[in-house]
């Protein structure tokens, strides 16, 4: 619902549930905390620096990339030691006598 929205950040006081931080990741909308954050109160009504906001934008979008890379990896490298432990196998016992 948030990424129809566009929505291009979250920031909350209390840290979101676990299914909640997934869609959120799934959809790449970033969460930040408040006290991460420089907020400024006026009037009742917090703001925040939009540059600031979009350098803790970039840098999340960077982080996650990264991170979602390390899994494809880490994921492909196991698949293939799989593959290899199960066709090592197999050839063992196709040439044992």
């Amino acid at each position: 619902m948030l990424a129809e929205k566009k929505v291009k950040a979250i920031i909350v006081k209390n840290e979101p549930s676990h299914t909640a931080q997934r869609r959120l990741l799934e959809a790449e909308i970033p969460v930040f905390s408040v006290d991460d954050l420089r907020l400024k109160a006026a009037a009742g009504i917090m703001t925040i620096d939009r540059d600031a906001l979009d350098k803790k934008i970039e840098d999340w979008h960077k982080k996650t990339s990264e991170i979602k890379r390390q899994e494809r990896t880490e994921w492909l490298e196991s698949m293939v030691e799989t593959y290899k432990s199960k066709r090592g196998g197999y050839i063992q016992k196709k040439s044992m006598p």
